[in-house]
């Protein structure tokens, strides 16, 4: 199973030096679609790290997804260069601010 990065030039290049070979560096809305649907038609690419700011642009191709009932690829969503500041923190859960089988306050 391979992984694909699909990002700005920084999260591209970390994961490159991280050993992941499927990288797609985008600077538009059209490079970002045809690298997702690049990697949707790779039946060998199980995890697609995105970018969350490209996860914005692309909500529509998104939220689209997230309804199939497919296994693979799994979608996730990586912080940019400069992170992403929590404006909405009880929308949110991450690993980093609860316990497993923990309830976050709300």
């Amino acid at each position: 199973m391979k992984i694909a990065v699909i990002g700005s030039r920084d999260p591209v290049l970390g994961f490159g030096l991280a050993g992941v070979k499927e990288l797609y560096r985008v600077e538009s809305r059209e490079d970002a679609a045809s690298a997702v649907s690049r990697c949707l038609q790779d039946p060998g690419i199980g995890i697609m790290l995105i970018e969350e700011d490209i996860m914005e642009i692309l909500r529509d191709t998104t939220s689209v997804l997230e309804q199939k009932k497919n296994l693979y690829p799994v979608i996730l969503a990586i912080p940019g260069s400069y992170g992403r500041i929590r404006t909405e923190p009880e929308r949110r859960v991450s690993a980093d601010t609860c316990e497993i089988g923990a309830v976050p306050d709300v």
